[in-house]
């Protein structure tokens, strides 16, 4: 049996659609009603139910990214590995490590550590999911143009 390109993407597409299904909305409702609320209903301080509604906000979307890249990064760990390293390791090289250093020369008050938290984590969310897209890209252009193979795929039933 030959896979095609599109058989092998359908699935982790189909994911993808789901995560967006399930996560946009979910983000959106916790971001506008639920984060502050539940906070509140939590820890019964308007306090942390305003910090904990500003935490969600600031770095939730982050997390569709990082569903959808961890989809995409379902097929190069599937069909090569290593690439998946590659690609982990260009991203914390690229953005966990340089953010790592900076925050050693930034004077963190309690005013900006959220900012800084938010985009360190948060950008690295951001940072993999494109990061991955752009290593799918090439996966799937070097597959077309014939300059790889994938190894045969073996029936698991």
């Amino acid at each position: 049996m030959t896979l095609t390109l599109t058989d092998i993407v359908k699935p982790a597409l189909l994911s993808c659609l789901i995560v967006l299904a399930v996560e946009v909305p979910l983000c959106l409702f916790m971001s506008f009603y639920g984060a502050e609320r539940f906070a509140l209903y939590l820890s019964a301080s308007s306090d942390v139910a305003k910090i904990t509604a500003k935490m969600w906000r600031s770095i939730d979307w982050c997390y569709i990214f990082y569903a959808l890249s961890t989809q995409l990064a379902t097929i190069l760990l599937a069909t090569r590995p290593r690439w998946y390293l590659y690609q982990s390791l260009v991203s914390n090289l690229c953005w966990v490590l340089p953010w790592a250093i900076a925050l050693t020369q930034i004077t963190i008050e309690p005013d900006n550590a959220w900012t800084y938290h938010s985009i360190l984590f948060g950008g690295s969310l951001v940072f993999s999911f494109f990061d991955v897209l752009i290593v799918e890209l090439i996966w799937a252009w070097t597959l077309l143009k014939g300059k790889m193979r994938l190894p045969p795929v073996l029936n698991a039933s």
